[in-house]
């Protein structure tokens, strides 16, 4: 393990540990202030202790598996602070209206910066927290619970695309149907215009919250380095024009490589901008005479290239680090493709290709060479990415 991972490690231990800690002192102390009789201080702490200790093995089991959205594993202080807003919401329960509780953004953002076990955990401890300290009527507490569970599943279909307003329309829909529900049937009131009023505001309040906290994972999570992305991948970016003048060939290499990359990416839904820019970049390291890809990592560093395109470089080029990711796996199979295109065309501009047999003989030579054994791509993709590649015929003309 090196010394950044042993930095994220050691952070991710204290955040951890904070997580219980913090928890029960705020369960011990509010239970305290308020005068609670020593049973319920004691029940509201072991709860407490018991809830976050699940919430931390969810979180451990996300990371170790690498399964967190994104790159919430290097930036688990994003559910860490979340979750912090969470606990004091859970000490000031007794102070707020529980019909107005705006819980839904707390599902929505356990979710988003981690993954969806992990938001299930803490949602559905934090619902059984608040319902215990509050002592608040069983059934509204499983109404929150399941209203929040749907947002979960719906906003987690939140692509890069970000075309947010359906989960969002849903979600708030479900909160106003499932808390009036409650109202209407266990508090056994009547239906007039009083029994809307504490629910849409409820909604309105979620509302403004959940667009508070889309505004910031759009802009610090799923965006984060999309102008990044659009400034490298531009044919005239500096180093592609650099590249462009000291070698020929290779250039316009990486210029059919990445334009493959877009569009298998696309066609099976994982970030485009990413693979493009693989496509764009995986030799760079060449500009410095250099077939090394340590040169090539080395240039990306230097350039601030984005994390993941550093990391998908690494996978491609470095014999040590397994090729994990979709968009490291495209940018292999496309770069093979073009690679052997290129080389027969070079033999004999005037073949004839049967290009379906050929990228069919090239994917068997890389599944067979055992690169894409640890790969995250699905045999559907697999097999699509093979369509694409073997139909794109007009194109391969470019290469001759």
């Amino acid at each position: 393990m090196d010394t950044s991972n042993k930095s994220i490690a050691l952070k991710n231990l204290i955040y951890e540990f904070l997580i219980i800690l913090l928890t029960t002192m705020a369960a011990f102390l509010t239970s305290y202030l308020f005068q609670k009789p020593l049973n319920e201080i004691l029940r509201n702490v072991i709860l407490a202790f018991m809830g976050s200790s699940l919430v931390v093995i969810s979180l451990i089991i996300g990371i170790q598996t690498n399964s967190l959205l994104h790159d919430n594993t290097e930036h688990i202080q994003r559910f860490f602070s979340f979750y912090m807003v969470g606990l004091i919401f859970l000490c000031i329960l007794d102070f707020l209206p529980v019909k107005i509780w705006p819980v839904i953004i707390l599902a929505i953002c356990f979710t988003l910066t981690t993954n969806m076990i992990c938001g299930i955990c803490t949602y559905t401890v934090f619902i059984l927290l608040a319902s215990v300290f509050s002592g608040n009527h069983l059934y509204i507490s499983f109404c929150y619970l399941f209203a929040g569970l749907i947002a979960m599943l719906l906003f987690l279909q939140i692509d890069d695309s970000f075309h947010f307003l359906p989960p969002l329309i849903i979600s708030l829909l479900m909160l106003f149907v499932l808390e009036t529900a409650f109202i209407i049937i266990f508090e056994e009131q009547s239906v007039n215009l009083d029994v809307f009023a504490l629910p849409l505001m409820n909604v309105f309040i979620s509302l403004i919250l959940i667009l508070i906290f889309l505004k910031y994972y759009s802009s610090f999570i799923v965006h984060k380095y999309r102008d990044k992305y659009q400034e490298i991948n531009d044919p005239d970016y500096f180093l592609l024009s650099q590249f462009k003048e000291e070698n020929h060939a290779e250039y316009y290499h990486a210029i059919h490589t990445a334009y493959f990359c877009d569009k298998v990416s696309r066609k099976i839904g994982t970030n485009s901008l990413l693979s493009k820019a693989g496509g764009y970049f995986h030799h760079i390291g060449m500009l410095e005479k250099n077939k090394e890809n340590e040169a090539t990592i080395s240039i990306a560093i230097k350039n601030q290239f984005p994390p993941q395109l550093i990391q998908l470089l690494k996978e491609y080029g470095d014999k040590n680090t397994p090729l994990v990711s979709k968009e490291a796996a495209i940018v292999c199979l496309c770069d093979s493709v073009v690679t052997s295109i290129s080389y027969l065309f070079k033999k004999d501009n005037k073949v004839q290709l049967d290009y379906l047999k050929l990228v069919d003989a090239v994917f068997q030579k890389k599944m067979e060479s055992g690169i894409l054994m640890n790969c995250a791509l699905t045999l559907e993709e697999y097999y699509a990415i093979k369509q694409v590649l073997g139909e794109e015929k007009l194109y391969y003309d470019f290469l001759r």
